[in-house]
C-alpha cells in the first residue's frame, strides 16, 4: 500500500494517465472531504480518514493521498468491492456528525464520495487529476509570492469570525479553542467532577408495559461542567480539541471511580471512554482499585466513530478490557450502520442503537427484514435502543425484538415524579 502526502496531485495524475488501456479492474474512490464543515475539517481528522484507509487496505496494492484542498483519494486494483464500501461506511462514520454523511433523515448523501471504475472511466478520473493538479500548482505558486503556510486557516475566535458564526453575544457560548481548553484543564483539576455526575437508567420493558431498570449510565452532564469551569464555552466546536477533552474527562471520571467504586459500582453501571484510556496507565492504575468481582458490573462505552478510527486499537482495547473482566458497549450506531456491523469481528457485549427521524420514517415503512436481520444476528439481549423520547420509540423497537432501551421516555416511565431530565 502507498501513501502519498507530499505533493500528491501529481503522482495521482501520472498514475491515472499510466492506465489508460489497461484501467480494467481498477477502482478510484473520491471522498469530498473538503466539502466537510470548517471544525470537522482539521488535520486531525483528515489524517484518520487516512489511517482508516491504510489499515483496511494494509495488504493490497492500493494508493491513499491527501489532496492540498484536503479531499482524500483511494486508487485500489482490486475486485473486492465489499472492501470499498467497508472503507465508504467506516469514514462516513467518522463524520457522522457532518450533514455531508448523512441528511437530516440520517441517510447516507451522495456527495460524500464517488466511485470511478477505471476501466470505462478512465476520462473522467483522469480530468479529476489534471483539476487537481492544476489547482494545486497555482496554489502553491501564490502561497510561495505571499509567504503564507499552506492550510492556513485564521482563527475561529477572531471579532470577524464571531460576527457571522453564531457566537456572538455577550450569553452565547464561545467555540472551544488551544487557551479555553488550557484553562478548562486546569479547572478541572481543582474541581469535584462527581458535581457533574448524571445517571440514566437502561431498562427492559415488556409489552405488558412492565419495566425494569438492568443498569445505569453514569455521563457527564455539561450544562453542569461549564458551571463548574466557569465558562460558557461550545465544547464541540472543534472536534479535534473536544476529542483531547473527552479523554481529559475519562481520566477524571476513572479518578472518581476508582476512588468510590464501592458507591458507583454496587449495581451495573456504564461510562463513556475511548479507546485510548483503556490502553493507557491511567485505566490500568484503575483496575488496579476495582475488586475483580465489581469488574462485570462495568460497561465500557466506546463511540462507534472512535472504533472505526483506528481499528487495531479497538481490538487491543477490547481484548485488554475483556480479560480483565469488563463488557464492552459499542454506542452511535444509525439504523444504516447498524444492518452492516459484523459483530463477530467487532466482539462487543453490547450495541446502542440510535432512534431518531429516519427511525420515525421507518415506522412507514413495510419493509423490516434488514433490521430485524441485524437484530437476530447480533442478539436481541444485546442491544439498546436509546434517546428514546416517545412511546413509538418503544413500539418501533419491539416491532424488531429488543427489549433493552433508554431515554427520557423511560425515564418517565421509572419515575414519573422526576424533575431531572437527562
Amino acid at each position: 500500500m502507498k501513501l502519498l502526502l507530499s505533493a500528491p496531485e501529481g503522482k495521482l495524475l501520472e498514475l491515472v494517465t499510466g492506465l489508460k488501456e489497461n484501467g480494467s479492474g481498477h477502482y478510484f474512490v473520491l471522498f469530498h472531504l473538503s466539502r466537510l464543515q470548517e471544525h470537522y475539517r482539521s488535520d486531525y481528522q483528515l489524517k484518520i480518514a487516512v489511517n482508516v484507509l491504510q489499515d483496511l487496505f494494509r495488504d493490497t496494492d492500493a494508493t491513499v493521498a491527501l489532496t492540498q484542498d484536503s479531499d482524500v483519494v483511494l486508487m485500489y486494483p482490486g475486485n473486492d468491492r465489499g472492501l470499498i464500501e467497508k472503507a465508504i461506511f467506516q469514514l462516513r462514520y467518522l463524520f457522522v456528525d457532518d450533514p455531508l454523511a448523512y441528511d437530516m433523515n440520517g441517510e447516507e448523501t451522495k456527495d460524500f464520495c464517488e466511485v470511478y471504475d477505471l476501466g470505462f472511466q478512465w476520462r473522467d478520473v483522469q480530468e479529476i487529476c489534471r483539476t487537481k493538479f492544476m489547482g494545486s500548482t497555482r496554489n502553491r505558486a501564490a502561497e510561495s509570492s505571499m509567504g503564507a503556510p499552506a492550510f492556513y486557516t485564521p482563527p475561529r475566535d477572531s471579532g470577524a469570525q464571531n460576527a457571522n458564526s453564531g457566537y456572538g453575544g455577550a450569553n452565547a457560548l464561545q467555540p472551544i479553542n488551544l487557551s479555553r481548553l488550557a484553562m478548562i484543564e486546569g479547572d478541572l483539576r481543582r474541581a469535584d467532577l462527581s458535581q457533574a455526575f448524571r445517571r440514566q437508567p437502561i431498562c427492559i420493558v415488556m409489552r405488558d408495559g412492565s419495566i425494569r431498570p438492568v443498569f445505569e449510565e453514569i455521563y457527564v452532564n455539561i450544562p453542569h461542567l461549564r458551571k463548574l469551569v466557569g465558562m460558557q464555552v461550545d465544547f464541540t466546536a472543534n472536534k479535534g480539541l473536544f476529542k483531547y477533552l473527552t479523554e481529559c474527562l475519562d481520566l477524571h471520571v476513572l479518578s472518581v471511580l476508582g476512588a468510590r467504586a464501592s458507591l458507583y459500582m454496587r449495581s451495573p453501571v456504564s461510562i463513556n471512554i475511548n479507546v485510548e484510556t483503556i490502553l493507557s496507565t491511567a485505566f490500568a492504575e484503575f483496575d488496579q482499585r476495582v475488586k475483580m468481582q465489581m469488574k462485570p458490573s462495568l460497561i465500557l462505552e466506546i463511540s462507534v466513530a472512535d472504533v472505526f478510527a483506528d481499528m487495531n486499537a479497538y481490538i487491543a482495547a477490547r481484548n485488554l478490557a475483556h480479560n480483565l473482566g469488563y463488557r464492552i458497549c459499542i454506542d452511535g450506531l444509525t439504523r444504516q450502520g447498524f444492518t452492516q456491523l459484523d459483530r463477530q469481528q467487532l466482539d462487543f457485549d453490547l450495541i446502542k442503537l440510535l432512534w431518531s427521524a429516519d427511525s420515525r420514517a421507518a415506522l412507514a415503512q413495510v419493509n423490516h427484514k434488514p433490521m430485524e436481520d441485524a437484530v437476530k444476528r447480533i442478539g436481541p439481549a444485546r442491544v439498546v435502543l436509546c434517546r428514546c423520547d416517545s412511546p413509538q420509540a418503544i413500539e418501533y423497537g419491539q416491532g424488531l425484538g429488543i427489549t433493552m432501551f433508554q431515554g427520557r421516555h423511560t425515564d418517565k416511565m421509572v419515575d414519573p415524579v422526576s424533575q431531572v431530565i437527562n
